[in-house]
């Protein structure tokens, strides 16, 4: 049953690439029957989903018209419009509360859709454009009669629609396409590319100013966003072929030509007239600025302005032909600026689910709006509503549910802060700071994550953001691995939690099992109680798995290893072993070995090895000044202070060999192993943490004994000796990282991770 309903929900969204064949009266049909399938879907599942804000706003709107209708002079006229209207708050229901469950969206993906009605159409334009040449009408004896082609367009058997319907129509059909072709194949000839010819060709023949001023900004606009090159010469050559062609067109069918005569109320053509409707329309706002005149009665209101004006009586009603002030006029101001706020809100919500190549279409609608009210008629109101939230409802592939970061991000740099820096670019593509809750400490410290006064003081101005979780619908936070470093981020889980948010808690280390098992009585309930919360959870290894496994179940945490910036390797050196050139790279504390290293390098100055060697990192304050003296003292190295970008990427492309001789209690995956690895570097680091898990003795580097600077010293001379071997793991590491540990893949995962 359930698969029958998908099925019939995929064939109704796909009918309505059709639209264009069907008969006016036929149209509604088709969205009553998706509703009441809809129903069905809605009744069965158990999962609905709704865009809320786009939702809401669309039915405010409704409910204004519906309001309106209180003051209408012209009930039976308003009820009539009313019926088509229905359509502002049917559609929106169908798509965001109906067709939104994932079977349904891959079902009629938008690729799939996009194709089908761009064909459709190529297909009514031919036969059209046909029909063209077999229209007889005694008032349009030949094809050269200004209106010959409107009329033709209105009066085909069963498929008759107005000019400017068919138009926006066509201009959406090319502009959904194009949006999701690749950059690279704009301008490669195609059976897409061909089926321009009648598309573009129907358009221009039928003239619907509005229409085609509006898709060649768009065009324009979309060029900018998906190609980024050229523009000057694109949009010469866009300028150059228009001028031609509106050169080439026979003056009687050019429409665009009235536009000179605006103002010359002697040459009455649909131009002058509409600056007569502008005038009147203005001035009916102004004799009720704050109360609309209700629907139904706008249009014979602006008739009888026009005939006043005009001494041409035959018109009873008129639209405004501006979609912005009919919805003043009919409704009031209120309903405008609802308006605007719904049109902003799917510019929004396209910007933020990565979707800036539909927005030409949005821009299509709304600049089309400034001229003609495509919301007046059954057509337009459905292809605009149809066409939006389906965009909107169905992004091709990721949801476009906001997410919040919580957790420390640079500066000071650290794996963590490094890692929330790339975490928050993926799920936060627009860079707003709405989206994420900086946790950093003011200064790095060597004792992060053990209680402090002072740190924690700072931590509490972090509380008064929390009102960013309400605007959320997943809130995803990295704490630290204490009690303390969990306890902090309580307030943020229980706010969420109380919400109902969706909860996933990203633990960097291994040390929480350890943790847990330390505390007792009401320490150790409050600290299972908080982590329990999270709906999922993530770990850097399939070795620290047991570090949720208190928490959260076994199916609901993720492995998400940690990884390297490609820019690391855009220049790559080839390395030589041929000396000794040694890096080390994290906070300078005694727990990430620095002391070992330090003295091992002293050890290789008395044998007289020669070598140079670079150190990099973060050193606390009260071990700033030991740690400078000891480095001064050792030939052949420098110290660098803190280095990102170009510059880390040169130091480690410089070294062939990184030591990591780590005990670090909170260890997890560095990031500057794997850093490391992805320059082709030897690693020598101890067995500690998941390191074991990136690290095979031989293969990748070497796994020493902790706190021993002679197991440094040793597999030091061991790559003098052997600089082949020393080259073949070189290779190896550079082979890994590239197969397992790139920011992209990172990035894929937590995705998958959030969308599981």
């Amino acid at each position: 049953m359930k698969k029958t309903i998908d099925r019939l929900l995929a064939l109704f969204v796909y009918s309505f690439s059709a639209i264009i064949f069907m008969p006016p009266a036929i149209k509604p049909l088709l969205i009553i029957g998706l509703g009441l399938i809809s129903l069905m879907q809605f009744v069965i599942s158990k999962k609905r989903s709704i865009n809320k804000t786009l939702f809401t706003l669309s039915c405010i709107v409704f409910v204004f018209y519906c309001l309106s209708l209180t003051g209408s002079i012209n009930i039976a006229d308003g009820l009539k419009m009313l019926e088509t209207k229905l359509s502002m708050f049917f559609i929106p229901l169908i798509f965001s509360v109906f067709l939104s469950g994932k079977k349904i969206r891959e079902a009629t993906s938008v690729e799939k859709f996009s194709n089908l009605f761009y064909y459709m159409n190529t297909a009514y334009s031919v036969v059209l454009l046909v029909y063209f040449t077999q229209y007889e009408n005694p008032k349009y004896p030949n094809l050269y009669i200004p209106g010959f082609y409107q009329s033709a367009s209105r009066e085909i058997p069963f498929i008759g629609e107005h000019h400017t319907y068919i138009g926006l129509i066509l201009a959406t059909s090319i502009l959904l396409l194009f949006s999701l072709k690749k950059k690279t194949d704009f301008f490669k000839p195609s059976f897409s590319t061909l089926c321009l010819a009648p598309m573009g060709i129907l358009i221009w023949l039928l003239q619907p100013r509005a229409i085609i001023l509006g898709l060649f900004i768009a065009l324009l606009m979309l060029f900018w966003t998906a190609i980024r090159k050229n523009m000057i010469v694109i949009t010469a050559s866009i300028f150059t072929a228009g001028t031609i062609i509106l050169a080439l067109t026979p003056e009687k069918n050019n429409r665009f030509l009235e536009i000179k005569n605006l103002f010359n109320y002697s040459q009455f053509n649909s131009a002058s007239q509409r600056l007569i409707i502008l005038e009147c329309t203005v001035a009916q706002i102004k004799q009720n600025p704050f109360v609309g005149l209700g629907i139904g009665t706008t249009n014979r209101a602006i008739g009888d302005c026009f005939n006043k004006k005009t001494n041409d009586f035959e018109w009873k009603a008129i639209n405004t032909h501006n979609q912005y002030l009919d919805l003043w006029l009919t409704c009031g101001p209120y309903a405008l600026i609802f308006f605007l706020f719904f049109l902003f809100s799917i510019r929004k919500h396209m910007l933020e689910s990565g979707n800036k190549r539909f927005i030409p279409i949005l821009l299509l609608f709304v600049l089309t709006m400034f001229f003609e009210n495509i919301l007046e008629r059954q057509t337009g109101i459905m292809v605009f509503y149809f066409i939006i939230f389906y965009l909107v409802g169905g992004d091709t592939k990721r949801s476009h549910q906001r997410v919040l970061l919580i957790g420390p991000l640079p500066n000071p740099v650290t794996g963590l802060s490094i890692a929330n820096e790339l975490a928050l670019s993926t799920l936060n593509p627009t860079g707003k700071p709405l989206l994420s809750i900086n946790t950093s400490p003011k200064r790095f410290s060597e004792k992060l994550g053990r209680f402090n006064l002072i740190s924690l003081l700072h931590f509490t101005l972090n509380y008064l953001e929390i009102y960013k979780i309400i605007s959320v619908s997943k809130v995803y936070y990295t704490p630290g691995q204490t009690f303390f470093g969990v306890l902090k981020y309580a307030p943020f889980v229980l706010f969420s939690k109380f919400l109902g948010k969706e909860i996933i808690v990203h633990i960097h280390g291994n040390y929480v099992a350890k943790q847990y098992e330390k505390l007792d009585g009401l320490q150790k309930r409050i600290f299972r109680k908080i982590l329990s919360y999270s709906n999922k959870g993530i770990v850097l290894s399939k070795t620290l798995h047991n570090n949720l496994s208190p928490f959260i179940a076994k199916e609901n945490v993720f492995v998400l290893p940690n990884f390297y910036n490609k820019q690391l390797t855009e220049q790559p050196v080839e390395k030589a072993f041929s000396e000794l050139k040694i890096c080390y790279l994290s906070n300078l504390m005694n727990e990430k070995g620095v002391f070992f290293l330090l003295e091992a390098l002293e050890e290789l100055n008395a044998k007289g090895i020669s070598f140079k060697a670079t150190i990099a990192g973060h050193i606390e304050q009260s071990q700033q000044e030991i740690l400078l003296n000891k480095m001064s003292q050792i030939e052949g190295l420098m110290y660098k202070g803190l280095v990102r970008g170009e510059e880390k990427s040169q130091m480690l492309q410089e070294a062939n060999v990184f030591v990591l001789p780590t005990f670090y209690r909170m260890e997890g995956l560095p990031i500057s192993i794997i850093e490391a690895m992805a320059t082709g570097n030897v690693i020598i680091t101890t067995n500690h943490g998941a390191i074991p898990d990136l690290i095979t003795e031989g293969e990748n580097g070497f796994l020493i004994k902790k706190k021993s600077a002679d197991a440094i010293v040793e597999k030091l001379l061991f790559l003098v000796e052997n600089p082949s071997k020393a080259k073949e793991i070189s290779n190896n590491n550079i082979l890994k990282a590239k197969r397992s540990f790139t920011s992209e893949k990172f990035s894929e995962k937590l995705l998958n991770i959030l969308d599981a």
